[in-house]
């Protein structure tokens, strides 16, 4: 998950982590053991995305909790549909970190708390959390130059959306990849196809003459 790799960028050897859910667990329906209790009630921070992804986190009862929907600007959003993979009973997208706002909230909230922990490593805390924004912002910078070089040369509405589609995919992938996270092909191709999707809609928007519209 995205907390992992982000505590893993700012803090490194400065800390003992541990995944408490494993990659390929359902992190919904998973029932820690007594042992996994254990760990996070001793663990100086335990950190989960929130009540809708992890709901069994609040029942630990340990008081060493971040929960990262409850970071302030970060909103939680309706899901469109279901999941490939599993069924929610709930109707809100808990996958904060794919807002790269949230993700920049998130980073920068787990700094924080892991400067309270490390005391004596702050300054090298808030250089690497610097660094991986930075790494972020990189990604975007870049993204955005391709399309305004690509659709500077075209002046073509059909393939300015197709290279905004594109671009953004690649992006998009670069981004998550960088902040831990490694989707499914069914993830994927759903993404892909949403990217699309959007593109689609802005070029139908782009190509509308107002002044032939009946307002």
């Amino acid at each position: 998950f995205p907390q992992y790799d982000i505590v893993r960028s700012l803090a490194g050897s400065h800390v003992e982590l541990t995944m408490a859910v494993l990659p390929g667990v359902d992190t919904h329906n998973y029932d820690p053991s007594v042992d996994d209790m254990i760990l996070i009630k001793k663990s100086a921070l335990f950190i989960y995305t929130g009540d809708f992804m992890e709901n069994w986190a609040r029942t630990i009862g340990a008081s060493n909790i971040l929960n990262l929907s409850e970071i302030e600007g970060i909103t939680l959003s309706n899901i469109e549909d279901k999941h490939d993979h599993h069924e929610h009973d709930h109707d809100i997208d808990p996958h904060i970190w794919t807002s790269l706002t949230h993700l920049k909230l998130m980073t920068s909230e787990i700094s924080k708390e892991l400067q309270k922990i490390l005391p004596d490593f702050c300054d090298e805390i808030k250089s690497n959390e610097e660094t991986y924004l930075n790494e972020i912002n990189q990604i975007i910078n870049e993204s955005s130059a391709k399309v305004l070089r690509s659709t500077a040369i075209s002046q073509n509405n059909k393939f300015d959306a197709a290279t905004v589609a594109l671009v953004n995919i690649r992006m998009i992938m670069r981004i998550v990849v960088l902040c831990g996270y490694h989707p499914s092909y069914p993830q994927l191709y759903k993404l892909i196809a949403k990217v699309f999707r959007n593109a689609l809609l802005a070029y139908t928007i782009q190509s509308i003459n107002v002044d032939e519209l009946n307002l």
